[in-house]
């Protein structure tokens, strides 16, 4: 059997990416000067954008504040995320030579 398409859903289906998200978001907190957030409440914010989450966590933000706290957030979720060490990077083993891969790449 031949596939064309695969499709992936990383919501929490295959990976659980609430531990990656509470990490960069105390990390930028932190870095910040903001208390950090407990376990319980990062599953509030997997899934809006970041700048909404922000704002929640800490109401009286600036502007300037919150795009520096979702830019903190992107320095660390971009090193560590929710990768683990020993997982095979997927698209590197699905991607063949000549066919197409779509998402965020």
């Amino acid at each position: 059997m031949n596939v064309g398409t695969l499709i992936f859903d990383l919501d929490g289906t295959l990976s659980d990416p609430a531990v990656g998200i509470g990490r960069s978001l105390n990390y930028a907190l932190e870095a910040l000067g903001y208390r950090c957030i407990t376990a319980d409440e990062v599953f509030t914010f997997v899934g809006p954008p970041l700048d909404w989450a922000f704002r929640r966590i800490v109401p009286d933000a600036s502007d300037e504040t919150v795009r520096a706290l979702v830019a903190k957030y992107r320095e660390r979720y971009e090193d560590v995320g929710n990768r683990r060490k020993g997982h095979l990077d997927t698209s590197t083993v699905l991607q063949s030579p000549g066919q197409a891969r779509g998402g965020n790449e």
